[in-house]
């Protein structure tokens, strides 16, 4: 059987995008006194696998099987803190030659497409965002208007 740093009985928790990613659920799983690791292993779940050909490998979040309740519990923590939209605060100035009656504010605009009103300044649509989502971009950006 392989051995992985620090994970005694190698259970596959999760799939994960990156190695930030893995290395950040690692943190909040060890945080909760559950061994991890990340790894990257072969996808059984691939069609290639299932015919019996070699997959090509994902990355894993990897605990002992005595931590899988505990380490359920803290992901279901961890995707609800991560799963809240992302806003973004935008400058809504028009673009140059659009008409000025469009006039220049501040906007809250979410990922799943809600925004809030134009505000005058960038503070009053930062807690239009907030009332939102906790999942605030801290830097503001240009959004220009008209045509």
């Amino acid at each position: 059987m392989r051995r992985f740093s620090g994970v005694d009985e190698p259970t596959p928790l999760m799939e994960v995008r990156d190695e930030t990613e893995g290395n950040d659920i690692c943190e909040r799983l060890r945080a909760a006194g559950v061994k991890c690791a990340v790894e990257s292993l072969p996808d059984a779940n691939s069609f290639t696998s299932i015919w019996g050909g070699r997959a090509e490998d994902v990355l894993k979040v990897l605990v002992n099987g005595s931590d899988m309740d505990r380490a359920r519990s803290v992901i279901r923590d961890y995707e609800r803190d991560t799963s809240e939209h992302r806003v973004s605060i935008c400058e809504t100035r028009p673009l140059p030659g659009a008409s000025s009656e469009l006039g220049k504010g501040f906007e809250a605009i979410c990922e799943c497409d809600w925004t809030g009103p134009i505000r005058d300044t960038s503070d009053e649509a930062m807690n239009d965002a907030r009332k939102h989502s906790r999942n605030v971009s801290p830097d503001i950006v240009w959004a220009p208007r008209g045509s």
